[in-house]
């Protein structure tokens, strides 16, 4: 119920350019939207045609010369399943020029191709302390959570990103949904470490 409530508030915000955004549409929302449906695929019956959006992306990761977005981009389309290796390793020759949170989305988009050794590579060049900025802290979570669980920061990423909402959630709606997914990955991989830890006499 909640994800048909979550659809039907998305769907009035996709533009006619296909693209997702209460100001016009913007390629940082899309890919938020874009990652969102994916997820909720095989949840629900019903999920919006994305390949528009796709399309749209992939032209936008084309034009654009910022490595940092084009991460963004790349991480959304994986979630689509539209990853591409070569892209991907464009981008990790230019790793050391990466800022924190583009890394992780990098290491989420070669942990979707299947690359882990990548993957965790680029785990491991985080900053992995609490910065203070939800988005990269989020980020951050995230890539350790599915990457490398059991990293000790992890769970102090975590209490920081819970104790940084406001009223319930976090002031910009995108570094909510970001902050939740984030801890959702956490808190699913801590329950699996627990299960895996219990001994049976």
């Amino acid at each position: 119920r909640a994800l048909r409530r979550s659809l039907g508030a998305v769907a009035p915000t996709q533009q006619g350019s296909r693209g997702w955004g209460l100001g016009g549409g913007s390629v940082e929302e899309t890919c938020f939207v874009l990652w969102g449906l994916a997820q909720s695929k095989g949840a629900i019956h019903f999920v919006p045609q994305t390949k528009a959006a796709e399309n749209l992306l992939l032209n936008a990761y084309r034009r654009t010369g910022d490595a940092n977005l084009r991460t963004q981009i790349l991480h959304a389309l994986a979630e689509a399943g539209r990853a591409d290796f070569r892209l991907a390793n464009s981008l990790y020759r230019l790793r050391n020029r990466l800022q924190p949170a583009a890394l992780a989305r990098l290491a989420l988009v070669f942990l979707k191709l299947d690359r882990r050794n990548f993957a965790t590579e680029l785990a491991r060049a985080l900053p992995r302390k609490v910065t203070g900025n939800t988005e990269v802290d989020a980020w951050q979570l995230l890539a350790l959570a599915r990457v490398t669980p059991g990293t000790p920061v992890a769970a102090e990423l975590a209490s920081k990103l819970l104790a940084g909402r406001g009223a319930g959630r976090h002031v910009i709606a995108t570094r909510h949904g970001l902050a939740v997914a984030a801890l959702a990955a956490y808190y699913a991989e801590s329950e699996t470490e627990r299960d895996d830890a219990r001994i049976t006499v």
